[in-house]
């Protein structure tokens, strides 16, 4: 099935529960293709305008991972992490916080991509290459030694 399709599968599978987003939560959210986050108690999502086929559809599970995530709780260490809503980098913050960063990514990855499955689309090797390039932005952003980095990345 074309990602196109999925996307609109998906979408209107979570129509309920999660309130999709015109804008941004925050103005400066140029680097980022989607963004999940909780307000007035519902979940909300926001992808980027302009993204198309594959980009889009991994975008879309991708941020619905994390919903899927929230959904069965959070780690108390990922909390403390995210403690200030929107944060770009998280150095200086203690190593089992930095930790369940990338793990809470690859996590939402691991989610959006059984998502996607279910609901018909076949070309895994697609969706994990985008899933790992995008994960390899958080590298210098967690600033974990590069072999425990390798490790949680590679459990996709």
């Amino acid at each position: 099935m074309n990602p196109d399709d999925v996307f609109d599968r998906i979408r209107a599978a979570f129509a309920d529960d999660v309130k999709f987003s015109a804008s941004p939560p925050v103005d400066d959210m140029k680097d980022r293709d989607g963004y999940f986050w909780q307000e007035d108690g519902r979940s909300r999502i926001w992808l980027r305008a302009g993204q198309r086929g594959i980009e889009r559809l991994a975008s879309l599970i991708y941020v619905l991972g994390h919903h899927l995530s929230y959904g069965y709780g959070w780690p108390e260490d990922y909390k403390d992490a995210i403690v200030e809503h929107f944060v770009d980098h998280w150095h200086g913050r203690p190593t089992e916080q930095r930790r369940a960063v990338i793990d809470e990514e690859v996590r939402a990855w691991r989610y959006g991509m059984r998502l996607a499955e279910q609901h018909g689309f076949d070309d895994h090797e697609a969706l994990e290459k985008i899933a790992f390039a995008r994960l390899e932005d958080y590298r210098a952003r967690v600033d974990l030694a590069d072999d425990e980095f390798d490790m949680v990345v590679a459990s996709l």
